[in-house]
């Protein structure tokens, strides 16, 4: 279309229409010199139009049909090996945001699925016993935080050490350090609290060694008198099969970043975890020597029964 209406222009402009009409081979007149125009004018027209169509399909394939999204929802939170609690952005691939709020809005009121908090979804469960639904696990909604990506999370050691089993004290509160603006999410009898943290206190957030980390900051007056069985288990979770390598490694490339007291235990367990020998108890007093005053982690050094 552009192309005909400048030849329009120019021909006309110039006074040149006449001139190009009659370079043809055949009878040229005005009228048959329009109808090649015109001519142009529709191949260009549905040129662009066949283009029109190939984009709008082209985006048409990239999601799911409206109306399919709460069954493409329904099918991956019931697939094996999934998060247990999910955000609008885990399904973003399925369709458009307002879509996707609308399926999952669709799902909480037919009982599929459970609103926890704002943009926070679970499948709803009840107790076998009680008959009380029964709420995620903390560490799931943590997770599905961290997944979002537009913030940093790090849990307070002693979440870290339940975790990991290094201790079955169970927190009436957890505290996520983030820098994010986050308002509490409370679980039956559990809250999580976010508080804002600088960046040199989020370094591990994200990573495959944050939890042994914070556990090692709430561990460190255990440590000193531990009989050994707090080292034998540090070092099987440094070993194991799923995510211990992870774990190992991460360790060593954030090496520089913690704290000179640290350091030494953990190259102590990264040693005795590829050696294959039982961990050996240090000296409580050299440990004492090599720790430094401020862990990241001040509110929870000891467990609080409530």
């Amino acid at each position: 279309m552009q192309m005909a209406e400048n030849h329009c222009a120019y021909f006309h402009a110039t006074g040149r229409f006449s001139d190009w009409c009659a370079g043809a081979r055949h009878p040229a007149t005005d009228r048959n010199c329009v109808r090649s125009l015109l001519h142009l004018y529709d191949i260009e027209l549905y040129t662009g139009v066949v283009r029109s169509l190939f984009h709008l399909s082209d985006i048409a394939t990239m999601f799911t049909p409206a109306s399919s999204i709460p069954a493409a929802i329904r099918d991956r939170i019931s697939a094996p090996a999934q998060p247990r609690v999910w955000t609008p952005e885990d399904f973003a691939d399925l369709g458009p945001r307002t879509a996707v709020d609308q399926a999952l809005h669709r799902l909480v009121a037919s009982r599929s699925l459970r609103r926890i908090a704002r943009g926070f979804y679970d499948i709803p469960q009840d107790n076998r016993l009680t008959g009380r639904p029964t709420y995620p696990n903390p560490r799931d909604v943590i997770d599905a935080l961290a997944r979002k990506g537009k913030v940093r999370v790090v849990v307070d050691g002693l979440t870290a050490a339940n975790d990991l089993g290094l201790t079955h004290a169970v927190p009436a509160r957890i505290s996520v350090l983030t820098d994010g603006r986050l308002r509490p999410i409370t679980l039956g009898n559990l809250t999580l609290d976010f508080q804002a943290a600088a960046p040199s206190r989020l370094y591990w957030a994200g990573r495959p060694a944050m939890r042994f980390v914070q556990a090692l900051h709430w561990l460190r007056d255990m440590l000193p008198s531990d009989d050994g069985s707090l080292h034998q288990r540090l070092v099987s979770i440094l070993k194991d099969p799923d995510h211990g390598q992870a774990i190992q490694d991460d360790l060593r490339s954030g090496l520089s970043a913690l704290p000179e007291w640290m350091r030494m235990i953990v190259r102590n367990l990264l040693q005795q975890a590829n050696a294959g020998t039982p961990p050996a108890t240090e000296n409580p007093k050299s440990l004492r020597q090599a720790q430094t005053p401020a862990p990241i982690i001040k509110s929870a050094k000891r467990p609080r029964s409530r």
